[in-house]
């Protein structure tokens, strides 16, 4: 999926589908040399009840790729996931902040 090109809409759609049904939590990934939006990474099957949450379902554009952004991302994901599974809010939110960084 590259965020300008063509299956983006049906993705982020999907996405944000997943989102509702409470199957996905998706995060945008951008890039911090330059600012560019790169790709998507998301918490999958969130079990708050049993503390449990996958991390995967990452894209990245080719630009992207090797050691510099997806490590960073799962890293970030490992150390938030506290977050999402004690504040089930966090989806509703980071949902929102989804949609306005691809309107940008």
């Amino acid at each position: 999926v590259d965020a300008r090109g063509p299956g983006f809409d049906r993705w982020f759609d999907d996405a944000l589908g997943q989102r509702s049904a409470g199957r996905q939590v998706p995060f945008a990934v951008r890039r911090l040399a330059d600012q560019a939006l790169v790709g998507s990474t998301s918490y999958l099957d969130p079990v708050p009840k049993h503390r449990r949450v996958e991390i995967g379902s990452t894209w990245d554009h080719p630009s992207a790729w090797g050691p510099a952004v997806n490590p960073d991302g799962k890293r970030l994901l490992h150390e938030q996931r506290q977050h999402l599974l004690f504040e089930g809010a966090i989806a509703h939110s980071l949902a929102r902040k989804m949609r306005e960084i691809h309107r940008s």
